[in-house]
């Protein structure tokens, strides 16, 4: 099976402090994801979202469950996927670069498919999803130095 890659970058008004903030702290992605059950089943470290932490995110009936293996503030936090898609040895790193005042959002997913055929329609699908998860955390993470600055 062919490995799939998904490569997504987004820029932000915000500086990688908050963005990495908002995205380590799985218990809120529902008010900003489209992810709308979110929770920690197991904290990290360092707690509670570190290295071992257990995330747990829904939408309707599907959920999915990932454990954070990559947590350096406020660059880089990664994760592997456990259950949840149809997918075999999912990672993704999110790399948080400065530029500026703000910073760009950079979404690297590699996994096979889990079954023939599948790769692709999933490559398409992840695609769309990340570029969207990592667009809302940039606005989320913009929306909050407004906030903070006013």
């Amino acid at each position: 099976m062919k490995l799939q890659v998904v490569d997504i970058s987004v820029p932000c008004t915000a500086p990688p402090d908050i963005v990495f903030d908002i995205l380590r702290d799985a218990a809120n992605w529902s008010t900003w994801s489209a992810a709308k059950k979110t929770r920690l089943e197991k904290q990290g470290t360092p707690a509670p979202d570190g290295v071992g932490a257990i995330r747990i995110f829904g939408t309707g009936p599907f959920s999915s469950r990932e454990e954070v293996v990559a947590y350096n503030p406020p660059t880089h936090f990664a994760y592997v996927l456990h259950k949840g898609l149809p997918v075999r040895a999912y990672r993704a790193d999110v790399t948080i670069t400065p530029v500026g005042q703000g910073c760009t959002i950079a979404w690297h997913s590699t996994f096979y498919g889990k079954y023939p055929g599948t790769g692709t329609l999933n490559r398409l699908a992840l695609t769309y999803f990340l570029r969207d998860t990592a667009k809302r955390l940039a606005k989320t993470a913009g929306a909050r130095i407004s906030t903070t600055s006013s």
